[in-house]
């Protein structure tokens, strides 16, 4: 897909909003972008692996990314999280 993006001439942007479920605190919870994915991670270093990773994989592809797209508004925020838990999560 992002390859596609480029091919037609369109600068990519990769939003990183959601928690996997393997990293999620609560996994067992359904959520519209998957199990457990608007809950805090378990550790949030798992989180900061995650982001590290996928932008390693479209390094020299993706120039930008936006962390938890709208964090104060559709429920994209972490569910039961901090200011402080927030920051952490996207100093990578």
């Amino acid at each position: 897909m992002i390859d596609r993006e480029i091919k037609a001439g369109i600068e990519p942007l990769v939003v990183l909003a959601g928690v996997p479920a393997w990293a999620s605190t609560h996994p067992e919870k359904w959520e519209y972008l998957g199990p457990g994915s608007l809950y805090p991670p378990t550790d949030v270093a798992d989180w900061q692996e995650y982001c590290k990773q996928t932008a390693q994989h479209f390094k020299g592809r993706v120039k930008y990314y936006e962390v938890w797209n709208e964090p104060n508004g559709n429920g994209l925020q972490p569910k039961a999280s901090s200011s402080k838990d927030r920051s952490r999560s996207i100093s990578i």
